[in-house]
């Protein structure tokens, strides 16, 4: 695998568990940060606003930025930019940055922003904690709190007696850079790293986004993922797990892209057709040509929504009477498909009588 590659599968692992587990990433990362913020209101990612201050030149750069919208136990909104260097070295003018990033949302959105930073790199000289200007009695600085991952190097007895789920990614991360380019060695880690997730007693949604940051972040050949998933039911102890290789995901992921665009042209389509008679069946009512179009945009948006939705909901339907197919438990597919347990009795009895099952 090559280095950007690499880079972009670091980028999106922090990225996604972030955005499942920010209370626990707070928890464990920046405690101070997390004591103050009220968890029982909701938090929202901002990821256009984000994108709008950053210049076209940042944009695709090996960053891991996420700005969240919190509100403290005392009521007030704050932003909070949480910031990842995955590159795997120091960038020399990462404080001006983040000072340059804090003063556009501040300016552009008039909010206070908090800077918050993990390092992943292995120099540890490297620890660059605020950005500071002095000249002729004006004086800038900028402070922010940074966490340096192979400090936790001296913490692994620790690591293995924390319960919050970033204790595994850290011990993740940390097995990789130890290994990277070792395809055995990351095997046997990966490997034992599922082990050890499976034994804490964690819900389906943090064993989820553990599992793809692991599999995100420990890259295998695809000889060695095929050995791994067929090595799942000794690891989980029989345990159904919704588990798919990286290969798998990238195969599936070209597979969507190509239904997406047959979906869409037979949605547009469907749409055009639809929005073609309901256009001319109500504006018979209405003569003026501003009423028309005014009408015409509302029957646009509905079909469109009524179509897709459609579409979605045969999605749903097939995957589940692909995973009956496959014998997957009930509870998971209601968990995966969001369908109600009713109609997938009644999907699983009409396929046993048209034999439906393999």
């Amino acid at each position: 695998m090559d280095h950007n590659a690499e880079q972009h599968h670091q980028d999106s692992a922090w990225k996604e568990i972030i955005e499942e587990l920010l209370e626990d990433f707070l928890a464990f990362f920046f405690p101070r940060i997390h004591r103050d913020i009220d968890f029982s209101r909701d938090y929202t990612f901002l990821d256009k606003e984000l994108q709008k201050i950053m210049r076209r030149s940042e944009v695709g750069k090996r960053y891991a930025d996420k700005l969240v919208k919190v509100y403290l136990k005392s009521g007030e909104e704050r932003w909070l930019l949480i910031h990842i260097e995955v590159q795997g070295y120091g960038e020399h003018n990462l404080a001006e940055r983040l000072f340059i990033y804090n003063y556009r949302i501040f300016d552009r959105y008039k909010r206070e922003v908090v800077t918050a930073v993990i390092l992943t790199d292995t120099d540890p000289r490297y620890r660059p904690d605020r950005y500071y200007r002095k000249r002729w009695g004006f004086r800038v600085e900028m402070e922010y709190p940074i966490v340096k991952l192979i400090d936790y190097r001296k913490e692994r007895d620790k690591l293995k007696r924390d319960v919050n789920p970033f204790a595994l990614v850290v011990e993740a991360f940390l097995r990789y850079i130890e290994i990277r380019g070792d395809s055995k060695s990351l095997y046997g880690a990966k490997r034992q790293l599922i082990k050890a997730l499976l034994e804490r007693d964690y819900d389906k949604r943090r064993i989820g986004a553990l599992l793809k940051f692991i599999d995100w972040l420990l890259r295998l050949p695809r000889e060695l993922e095929k050995q791994l998933e067929d090595e799942l039911p000794e690891i989980t102890g029989g345990k159904i797990m919704p588990y798919k290789t990286s290969w798998e995901r990238m195969a599936e992921e070209r597979a969507l892209v190509r239904l997406e665009e047959k979906v869409g042209k037979e949605i547009k389509e469907r749409v055009e057709q639809e929005i073609k008679e309901k256009v001319e069946q109500e504006v018979k009512e209405r003569v003026e040509k501003k009423i028309k179009e005014k009408v015409e945009q509302e029957i646009k948006e509905r079909v469109e929504k009524e179509v897709k939705e459609k579409a979605k909901e045969e999605e749903k339907e097939n995957t589940a009477k692909k995973m009956l197919e496959k014998g997957f438990d009930l509870n998971l597919i209601i968990d995966i498909t969001g369908l109600p347990e009713e109609k997938l009795i009644r999907l699983r009895g009409s396929m046993e009588k048209t034999g439906g099952y393999e």
